[in-house]
């Protein structure tokens, strides 16, 4: 995402660890996006009706879950159009399985990546409100596939440059 097109975005980070939140809102800040850090499931209900355009949360986190918070938004009229993607340390199936049924649009492996986390948000910020939930969710898939495409002819030509160099090196 551009950072002109980041600028009225705004992401909520819930996370129950301090330098977790820090390192997301670096990393944000540093693409454009206003950021909201929570510090629990609790905090983040409250703090997801300040204009927030995605959600980035822990699975695993004390006072109340992130599962339990995505069930919570998902129900709520207010919120339930954000698109949340949690962020986990130890994806198990199950986990993953019982968080795409809480309403979570997708989900990101800690550490995150750079590029996969800009990928996934580029395609939740692009996200029409008045569009069903079945084409958000359709759309979302379609948009972080596109990116990932696009990331693996980059690193191939990438890969081709730095082939080419090492052969004429050798030559």
């Amino acid at each position: 995402m551009s950072k002109v097109s980041a600028l009225s975005q705004t992401v909520l980070v819930v996370d129950d660890e301090r330098n977790n939140r820090e390192i997301l809102r670096d990393i944000l800040q540093d693409e454009g996006y206003k950021v909201v850090l929570a510090e629990d499931g609790r905090d983040g209900l409250r703090k997801s009706t300040l204009g927030v355009s995605v959600i980035l949360m822990d699975v695993i986190m004390p006072q109340m879950d992130g599962l339990t918070t995505c069930r919570r938004l998902s129900a709520n009229a207010d919120t339930r159009d954000i698109p949340v993607l949690f962020l986990s340390a130890c994806p198990e199936e199950q986990i993953l399985q019982a968080a795409y049924k809480a309403g979570a649009y997708d989900f990101l492996h800690k550490p995150v990546r750079a590029s996969e986390l800009r990928a996934k948000l580029d395609a939740a910020t692009q996200l029409e409100s008045h569009w069903t939930p079945q084409e958000r969710r359709s759309r979302y898939q379609q948009l972080v596939r596109r990116a990932a495409t696009q990331q693996a002819v980059e690193e191939a030509n990438a890969n081709s440059v730095l082939d080419q160099a090492v052969l004429s090196e050798m030559a």
